[in-house]
């Protein structure tokens, strides 16, 4: 494993470590206009992965399913900082944090 892939591993676990702690609270969530849920673990975890790529990586294009709206080149960093949030909901432990790079589409 390279430096990179470590520190994506690390704010992985962190983000995980953060969602936790809204494992009591998770349901009071709303809606988004695709009607999916969205619960403030999702979007603290967001905000969180995103400043942490941000400070790993510089000025990068990140597109997080919890925010981003624009159009991305040809690479960017896709975040989906909570998914399974219905599962979360629900007290099941089906959920995961996703970071992935995309290039050339």
């Amino acid at each position: 494993m390279n430096d990179l892939e470590r520190q994506l591993v690390e704010i992985s676990k962190k983000a995980g470590a953060g969602i936790m702690r809204f494992r009591g609270d998770s349901q009071h969530h709303q809606l988004k206009s695709d009607l999916s849920p969205v619960t403030q673990a999702d979007l603290w975890a967001s905000e969180f992965i995103t400043g942490e790529l941000k400070k790993t990586l510089g000025d990068v294009q990140i597109i997080s399913e919890e925010g981003s709206c624009f159009d991305p080149t040809d690479s960017f960093w896709l975040v989906d900082p909570l998914d399974g949030t219905k599962e979360f909901i629900n007290g099941f432990d089906d959920f995961t944090v996703n970071i992935a790079k995309v290039e050339n589409g």
